[in-house]
């Protein structure tokens, strides 16, 4: 995928952080749809300690597609601070 968005705008730096930006970006579009509220407008309680959720499939893929390794243990939380590393320092070898 990043290959592809670096053909698209000719540059491996820039393509780096749009990536990134797209990958906070579905994230917090995830959070928004998994977020439920209750008759008083306040999170449930049962979903206010998700950093202790496991990491998606999807998550533990990505990071092994950017080059690192997804231990079948970490928690959302952490995968998601992973993959933005991994990203970032994909960033900084393409500058």
């Amino acid at each position: 995928m990043l290959n592809e968005i670096a053909k698209q705008v000719g540059d491996l730096h820039v393509a780096a952080r749009i990536l990134q930006e797209v990958a906070k970006d579905a994230r917090v579009a995830q959070m928004k749809a998994e977020r439920e509220f209750n008759g008083n407008g306040f999170v449930t309680a049962d979903l206010v300690d998700s950093g202790n959720e496991r990491a998606s499939e999807r998550q533990l893929a990505y990071i092994r597609d950017l080059g690192g390794r997804a231990r079948k243990n970490m928690t959302r939380e952490q995968a998601s601070k992973k993959i933005d590393e991994l990203l970032a320092a994909q960033a900084a070898q393409a500058a």
